[in-house]
């Protein structure tokens, strides 16, 4: 009788402590990626880990959605991968989709590559929109020889203001 209790008692727990949202459900709406997991799933919890190791979430935005619990979840990824055109028996967790290209992974490392990918991307872009430029001097030269007049560069040059103009400039 008390092993049946016990059983009782641990089904009871386990329902109860595994019905409802998932507190590490991440629900923005206006992310750039749409994350679908279970919470026991094995290749979920590695996927976690990684992006973690990589602090990727606070570098993407991501809406994190347990689907195996919670059956509104559940509803939104087959509406998701219906809308995608694909079958239920060819989708799994993890399952990635992202937002703005509508490129989809499933599975551990793809999803991973999704993520980085994409992070590595915007990085990227952010740089050349926010990096310095190597200044090649041959084609400043150049480029002032056609546009001011030889007298003009020769006065500037021999008060040495060019100098002074370019320090002062740079400063700021």
């Amino acid at each position: 009788m008390k092993k049946i209790l016990a059983i009782l008692w641990l089904t009871a727990f386990f329902l109860v402590s595994c019905s409802g949202t998932n507190s590490a459900d991440i629900i923005n709406p206006d992310s750039d990626f749409l994350y679908f997991y279970w919470a026991t799933c094995p290749h979920c919890q590695e996927l976690n880990r990684m992006v973690e190791e990589e602090d990727l979430f606070s570098k993407v935005s991501v809406e994190k959605r347990e689907v195996f619990f919670n059956n509104e979840n559940r509803e939104l990824f087959l509406a998701t991968t219906n809308a995608l055109g694909l079958n239920e028996s060819e989708v799994g967790v993890p399952f990635v989709l992202n937002r703005k290209t509508w490129e989809y992974a499933i599975g551990t490392q793809p999803a991973y590559n999704l993520f980085s990918d994409t992070w590595s991307t915007q990085k990227d872009e952010e740089e050349e929109m926010t990096g310095s430029w190597e200044v090649d001097d041959d084609m400043v030269n150049q480029i002032i020889d056609e546009i001011v007049p030889w007298e003009i560069q020769e006065d500037v040059v021999s008060s040495g203001s060019i100098v002074e103009e370019t320090n002062a400039w740079a400063a700021n």
